[in-house]
């Protein structure tokens, strides 16, 4: 029942283009289901306990259903799809093949696939209604265009079906399987310029104004949640976890503390090494294609990667290195650990499993959730591998030293970052707690919604919403079928390498659909450029025949435009590139060429110097952070803990100082009721000598009814010594 076989006459490659249709039934079906259930399915976008929240925690949670629906849809459409070709299999199997064995198969799955175009036309008649979230007011076009796309999908492969049927089309060749690696073995010029282009484009000369741009616009936030908070706090004696939280992972605060003694923790070092290591990252994308593809292609995929990658999901007043978690750094080893998966189904070494493994759980230490992403996907792959015809003790021991190099990683870099804390049970229920905070609806935003619920965000566009459909039904097709060849234990290595990526792709998507804000989804859809790299290589691959071996005087030209094919693929993508507004607006290497550098301004911090590039007008605020941060060295040196409850971790980095409390930033973070009470509790158990709180009239409104609370526990066990910029100082009473 799980292990199917190619009917007995059919050619094994002629059987399975006849199952592609199963696939691409399959992901329709899905993108049918998802779209519904978005449209039709209404959340009210707000707690259902409103009491147990603060202020800012009942704004940012809003629960809603768009990641449930992407899951059920994608596990359905590969349902779809395996019972598709069970089916087929069992029929054919009663049958004695026909004298084209493909034609059958291929054209009664695209007759099928006019069924699924009629549902979505049913679909698009049905939000007429007033039954969709959008009753009472126009659908968004962006819907519309999203399901007629799904429609054209389905009738353009029932159209290709029954040309097939009547043998319209022309019959496949049998050829060679393609190896993981079709490319040259050899060097290429592309080899040199790829990586060296990638790097100049996006290494940014400027750090140090970006942080300053980052102080002026808002004073470091993103960076705060995403590092510096719990890197200054490891620095300074806390245990990740159990000591200071850490809502994105462990291993970045990790780093940059260890890096502390090259690179003083700061704004601008954190960014400059997020810059590098995104050189570094999309270097690796061209590696692993290039390992994958022929160079041409290898080049396409890197340029498109960055296109969508860098150059997109971001304006051109903000750098994407402000917002860390829009960045590579928010998926850091996902490209390494497919080359290391890549080599292993090359090479069969135990050792590139080892060292999958051991990336992989690295992944999980870094970041958290996009580190789970992947550990599910390398599941997928050794599934996929037992399905392949390997001895069975060298898989066994394969996986067993991948699974065991993955835990000791995973185990020892949480026991590092933890200082060994992770025994108790509070570290794990910490570490977890942004997975399920995300599942809760934390900063979550619909796919398909009304204005009011976009509050902190914007509504997903047109393109957005075609864009993720599309994505969506590329990467279930491209599962499906990696599903279909392991129910018959014939997947290749090149199909196990392109559906894994299609999975992560997948999976990686839950980051926009939980949050849908049109910025999001770029930064989700590296995977995707891979994948169609792949696809269009085989395409490529896959027309050779037809375009060699044309007669006549069209014969040369044919073999001109099939050779000349990746070359023009690769103008077009460079093309589109350079087009882009964003790409002259980022300040990279190759950028500042032709441009004027800005005049130098004032720098926030000068030990190192960081936050640059401030004009004179900001001089107020950075003279108002100096006084502050003077100040708060000045308490610290006359004895005791000082303690600044704000929204803010800019003045501990300025002052040198360890930050206090268990959330750092302390009032943002502070998203329940439970949590408040625990600050409390801290605060009245470690009773710091100073503690510095802002007037009220210097709260922002999203946190004042937090500051109240904390407001009359400081006012009751503290008394007011004096005032320094934005903050009331107070003195402990003693115990």
């Amino acid at each position: 029942m799980l292990r199917l076989q190619v009917p007995g006459g059919w050619r094994a490659e002629s059987y399975f283009a006849g199952l592609t249709g199963a696939a691409l039934l399959g992901a329709v079906g899905a993108a049918i289901l998802m779209m519904t259930g978005v449209l039709f399915v209404r959340t009210s976008g707000r707690p259902a306990h409103p009491e147990l929240f603060t202020g800012y925690g009942e704004f940012n949670f809003r629960p809603e259903h768009d990641t449930a629906f992407l899951l059920a849809g994608s596990a359905l459409g590969l349902g779809i799809a395996l019972a598709l070709a069970w089916a087929w299999n069992r029929r054919l199997r009663r049958r004695r093949p026909p004298a084209v064995p493909s034609r059958p198969l291929a054209s009664a799955a695209g007759l099928a696939c006019l069924a699924y175009g009629l549902g979505a036309a049913g679909v698009l008649a049905f939000l007429g209604g007033r039954r969709h979230v959008f009753a009472g007011s126009p659908v968004p076009a962006g819907y519309l265009a999203a399901l007629l796309g799904i429609a054209a999908v389905s009738l353009g492969g029932a159209a290709v079906g029954t040309l097939d049927w009547f043998g319209w089309l022309p019959e496949r060749r049998s050829h060679r399987s393609p190896s993981v690696s079709p490319g040259r073995r050899r060097l290429a010029l592309l080899d040199l310029l790829v990586p060296l282009f990638t790097a100049a484009v996006v290494y940014l000369p400027g750090w140090k104004e970006l942080s300053g741009k980052a102080f002026l616009e808002e004073h470091f936030i993103s960076w705060d949640f995403f590092a510096m908070g719990p890197a200054l706090a490891f620095h300074h004696g806390a245990a990740l976890g159990t000591g200071v939280y850490s809502p994105y992972g462990t291993g970045w605060p990790l780093v940059f503390s260890l890096l502390s003694p090259l690179l003083k923790i700061s704004y601008g070092h954190m960014m400059l090494v997020s810059e590098i290591y995104g050189c570094l990252y999309f270097a690796g994308v061209y590696l692993l294609l290039r390992f994958l593809v022929p160079p041409a292609w290898a080049a396409v995929g890197t340029l498109l990667a960055l296109l969508i990658g860098v150059f997109s999901g971001t304006s051109i007043l903000w750098p994407l290195w402000r917002f860390p978690s829009s960045t590579v750094i928010r998926r850091p080893f996902d490209v390494w650990v497919f080359l290391a998966l890549a080599l292993h189904l090359r090479t069969r070494r135990p050792a590139w499993a080892a060292v999958a493994g051991a990336l992989t759980g690295l992944a999980v230490v870094f970041v958290t959730d996009t580190g789970l992403y992947l550990v599910a996907t390398v599941a997928v792959y050794w599934v996929c591998v037992a399905s392949m015809d390997w001895q069975g003790r060298s898989r066994i021991g394969a996986l067993a030293v991948s699974a065991g190099c993955a835990a000791a990683v995973f185990l020892g870099g949480l026991g590092v970052a933890s200082r060994w804390t992770m025994l108790r049970a509070t570290f794990w229920r910490f570490w977890l707690r942004p997975v399920f905070d995300g599942m809760g609806g934390f900063t979550a935003l619909p796919l398909a919604g009304r204005p009011w619920q976009y509050t902190g965000g914007a509504p997903p566009d047109g393109p957005t919403i075609a864009l993720f459909v599309a994505a969506v039904v590329v990467y279930l097709g491209v599962a499906a079928h990696l599903a279909i060849k392991v129910l018959h234990r014939r997947a290749s290595a090149g199909d196990v390498v392109a559906g894994c990526l299609s999975v992560y792709g997948l999976l990686a998507l839950v980051n926009f659909a939980g949050r849908s804000d049109p910025f999001n989804l770029p930064h989700t859809l590296v995977p995707l450029a891979l994948v169609l790299t792949l696809l269009a290589d085989a395409a490529h691959r896959e027309m050779r025949p037809w375009f060699v071996r044309a007669p006549g005087f069209a014969a040369a030209a044919a073999r001109s435009a099939w050779r000349l094919a990746p070359a023009a693929a690769l103008g077009g993508v460079l093309l589109a590139l350079v087009a882009t507004p964003l790409f002259w607006h980022y300040p990279g290497l190759v950028q500042a060429l032709g441009s004027k550098r800005d005049p130098a301004g004032l720098c926030l911090m000068s030990a190192p110097r960081d936050a640059c590039g401030i004009p004179s007008a900001g001089r107020p605020a950075v003279d108002q952070f100096h006084a502050v941060t003077a100040d708060m060295r000045a308490l610290a040196a006359r004895g005791g803990t000082v303690a600044l409850i704000d929204h803010t971790v800019e003045y501990y980095v300025g002052a040198g100082m360890a930050p206090w409390g268990y959330y750092v930033p302390l009032l943002v973070d502070l998203l329940k009721q439970d949590q408040v009470t625990a600050t409390v509790s801290q605060l009245l158990r470690d009773r710091p000598a100073w503690v510095l709180i802002r007037t009220k009239a210097q709260v922002p409104d999203f946190v004042v009814d937090t500051w109240v609370r904390l407001h009359g526990v400081v006012a009751q066990y503290y008394s007011l010594d004096h005032q320094v910029g934005p903050f009331e100082v107070w003195r402990s009473n003693g115990r």
